[in-house]
């Protein structure tokens, strides 16, 4: 391995930087590489010295005595007062226990850093010009702009003209959105066998300008399906389909050919989300109750051929051709 972990994220660093259209300068990526997180709160800790009557200046001192004299004259007329200032400056227990004192420490943390505060000091946002509110800096146009790029190409999944391998990469992906409804003007039986086999698919939009020979495989198909399976196919109305679409419970996509191409030509599958698949979602619903009811045929049960053993008459039966049949005498 030629690159170590820190090597590694700085050049990440810099190439997220460069898709996005700008040169970071030494200082922007040190400081990214050194100090990436919200800073905590500086911490400080102040040793607190004991108060002992040697470190009394004289002011004090003597406010002290006079004090204590108050404390005295005030005993014969409140000595609930009297007590409380003997307890602070009396000859009993003030000197002796605050000679005796040990020096003690307090700890102050200032507060940590606000998000504001990390994203001016990486330099990706910065005031406007008149100190009023906050603008991006061309370095954070050019994270956010990679950043968002790198994000819609994570949703998005090529289909190589390769063969089963796209039909593969198709299926696994759809796999886990649950049961989904099929929109694709132009899908065939053999097409949909495999979304059948392969997916969970209970319903299916096809196109109006199927012809019927495209449509009888269709039917052939959905009739030898197990009863049990629960797929339903209609023909949609004229000037709504256009697009494909694979609407599951959990995720809806957008695919970019019709599935007689998939692994023909070179596509994407994309997930979409948001408003545009809540948008998708409903479409499909008004789409759905506006087609043409079921393809599948209710099928007559077919007769069944029974073979039935001949009955033998009174009259003679031959062993064989040409042979007569003897005669039985009573």
């Amino acid at each position: 391995m030629i690159l170590n972990d820190d090597q590694r994220r700085v050049l990440t660093f810099i190439r997220e930087v460069n898709d996005g259209g700008f040169s970071p300068s030494v200082d922007d990526v040190t400081e990214w590489f050194e100090r990436p997180n919200i800073l905590p709160g500086k911490v400080t800790v102040e040793t607190i010295e004991p108060l002992s009557p040697g470190t009394l200046s004289p002011s004090i001192r003597d406010t002290i005595l006079k004090l204590t004299d108050t404390a005295k004259i005030m005993g014969s007329v409140n000595k609930s007062f009297a007590n409380q200032l003997n307890l602070a400056i009396g000859p009993d227990s003030s000197w002796a226990q605050l000679a005796a004192a040990q020096p003690r420490t307090r700890t102050r943390r200032e507060p940590d850093e606000t998000l504001i505060e990390q994203l001016t000091r990486l330099r990706w946002i910065t005031t406007n010009s008149t100190g009023t509110g906050l603008r991006l800096t061309d370095l954070g146009k050019a994270l956010l702009r990679s950043d968002q790029q790198r994000s819609s190409d994570d949703n998005v999944l090529v289909l190589h003209d390769d063969g089963p391998l796209a039909w593969a990469s198709l299926l696994a992906e759809i796999g886990d959105a649950g049961s989904c409804t099929i929109v694709d003007p132009y899908l065939r039986a053999p097409e949909l066998a495999l979304f059948i086999e392969f997916a969970s698919i209970k319903r299916v939009i096809v196109g109006p300008n199927l012809k019927e020979k495209e449509l009888l495989p269709l039917r052939f198909l959905l009739r030898d399906l197990e009863p049990e399976q629960e797929l339903e196919v209609r023909v949609g109305s004229k000037g709504h389909l256009h697009d494909r679409f694979i609407v599951g419970e959990r995720a809806v996509y957008s695919l970019g050919v019709s599935g007689d191409n998939i692994g023909k030509k070179l596509s994407t599958l994309k997930l979409m989300s948001g408003d545009i698949a809540d948008t998708i979602n409903t479409s499909v619903e008004e789409w759905w109750d506006a087609a043409t009811p079921s393809l599948r045929p209710r099928m007559r049960p077919r007769p069944t051929a029974r073979w039935s053993r001949p009955m033998a008459t009174s009259s003679a039966i031959p062993d064989e051709v040409g042979t007569p049949a003897p005669t039985i005498c009573e």
